[in-house]
């Protein structure tokens, strides 16, 4: 599949092409290696990544995106899939609500989720968010909450200001330090 969407993605022009009343935009990117949310989920190895996404003029997104290891490009290592709604709340605010789905090969299938969040945006300057994240295969306590906070300021025309905090539960729980002492 992953060799299908980065032929897709280098047949795209660089512009966001109209489709169907849509504009359809893809991307194709190679990184040093995959992490999630600072969790390092590949060896350090060349990652082929695509995307493709779908807007309408009534604020749906739609947008699907695939990795794969440089050297294996038959082997996913993450699948993603997104859908979201865009809506303009009055001149200066805007609310945006969103799931995404995350799949990783088995031997990565902890971080499998989906996730759901709202997200409002003043003037596209301050935008503050709530999700929650739900873990396909954890043994325990499945959906974890998050709240973040996001500013973003114009400098020039190519340098922005942008500062962000959040705060969520961890992952992956702490083991206590008696565990593995015995």
């Amino acid at each position: 599949a992953l060799p299908a969407v980065a032929a897709i993605c280098m047949a795209l022009p660089l512009h966001a092409t109209t489709v169907g009343g849509g504009t359809l935009g893809g991307g194709i990117a190679l990184s040093s290696q995959l992490v999630d949310r600072g969790q390092a989920v590949t060896k350090a190895t060349p990652i082929l990544q695509g995307l493709l996404s779908w807007t309408t003029p009534d604020g749906w997104a739609l947008g699907v995106s695939a990795s794969a290891q440089a050297r294996t490009p038959g082997r996913m290592v993450e699948a993603m899939g997104q859908l979201s709604h865009y809506w303009t709340l009055s001149d200066d605010w805007s609310m945006q609500a969103g799931a995404i789905y995350y799949k990783y090969p088995a031997s990565s299938r902890f971080f499998d989720r989906s996730e759901a969040g709202l997200h409002w945006s003043w003037r596209d300057v301050l935008t503050v968010g709530v999700s929650a994240t739900h873990f396909t295969h954890a043994d325990h306590e499945r959906t974890r909450g998050g709240a973040d906070a996001n500013f973003h300021w114009p400098l020039t025309d190519e340098l922005s200001l942008s500062l962000g905090a959040g705060v969520a539960k961890s992952y992956f729980d702490p083991y206590p330090y008696y565990r593995y002492s015995h």
